[in-house]
């Protein structure tokens, strides 16, 4: 099977929406507007917190946000001042700083993005929850996933086929760790074999 009709391709796969477990699309964001528009998205790995951020940044881009996007992983972990220095006008009010990965920030670069975006209208960001207990910013959601989780996506990017069952779907969940993108890529492969 080529890539591109893989339906566990990552364009398939990133066109999946967040779902919504506990928390419902309008309380996160009622949620959000009494954390005064700060708040983080904590979870683990491939629990989906990319994604709510950017249903979250889409949702605010609606409500008159202009969006900036920060992304911060193993690669890029410092904070580049050029984003602030040169851009003095996305400190105000309607500007929302969506910052992906915050946890790979220094304590001392996230006190200083802190000082940044004092005056933007919304910052939002995605930590694990071992980096939370840094107090960066009020927990606005818990990401979780399990194998039931798992066994959604997967139809909704198949439907009900007979070639990946639910005992396949929990030894996915389980030997990933509950990681939902390492199962999917995982999946991927096998596809990719048919």
């Amino acid at each position: 099977m080529n890539a591109r009709s893989n339906p566990f391709s990552s364009r398939h796969v990133e066109s999946l929406a967040y779902q919504y477990n506990n928390l419902p699309w309008k309380d996160i964001m009622a949620r959000l507007k009494l954390l005064n528009y700060r708040g983080a998205i904590i979870g683990p790995e491939g629990s989906g917190k990319t994604t709510l951020l950017e249903t979250i940044g889409a949702g605010l881009r609606q409500d008159g946000f202009k969006i900036v996007y920060v992304k911060f992983n193993e690669e890029n972990k410092k904070l580049k001042r050029e984003l602030f220095k040169n851009n003095p006008e996305k400190l105000i009010t309607g500007h929302a700083f969506l910052v992906d990965g915050a946890e790979q920030l220094s304590w001392l670069a996230w006190k200083r993005f802190c000082l940044y975006t004092k005056k933007s209208g919304a910052v939002i960001i995605t930590a694990h929850a071992e980096a939370q207990r840094m107090r960066m910013m009020p927990t606005l959601v818990n990401t979780t996933t399990s194998p039931e989780l798992l066994y959604d996506l997967v139809l909704k990017l198949i439907g009900k086929n007979d070639m990946v069952t639910r005992q396949e779907i929990n030894r996915l969940f389980k030997s990933h760790h509950g990681n939902i993108r390492l199962a999917l890529r995982e999946l991927y492969d096998i596809w990719a074999d048919k």
